[in-house]
């Protein structure tokens, strides 16, 4: 029998997205300063984790979604099951999502059904 891999969650935030996921027990991150090459930070920091095959989940606020949509869409081309990306709220505000039907599409897209509890 195979023995399976505990694969690791990791995230890409600010100070206090990154303290509040290593509380939560999240061993793998990268701090963002925000500054000029914020950009150029986020991208280099998921490219790293997604090279690691020990990262199953990477963590990124919803405001650096746009950054990685280039690596989002190498994942999929590849058809990679691993790592997955996982937006989550940039801060303490709402836009008004429906965050149970965001998480239902993610599922549906990345598995190709849907899971209710």
């Amino acid at each position: 029998m195979t023995e399976m891999q505990r694969l690791k969650t990791a995230i890409v935030g600010n100070d206090d997205q990154v303290a509040l996921m290593r509380l939560a027990g999240v061993e793998e991150y990268v701090v963002i300063e925000e500054n000029s090459a914020e950009e150029d930070n986020v991208k280099n920091a998921v490219d790293a984790f997604t090279k690691n095959p020990d990262i199953g989940i990477i963590l990124i606020p919803e405001r650096y979604a746009e950054y990685v949509g280039a690596i989002r869409y190498y994942l999929q081309e590849k058809r990679m099951t691993t790592p997955v990306i996982v937006e989550i709220p940039s801060g303490y505000e709402s836009d008004g999502r429906d965050i149970k039907e965001y998480y239902k599409t993610l599922t549906k897209k990345l598995i190709g059904f849907t899971i209710e509890l």
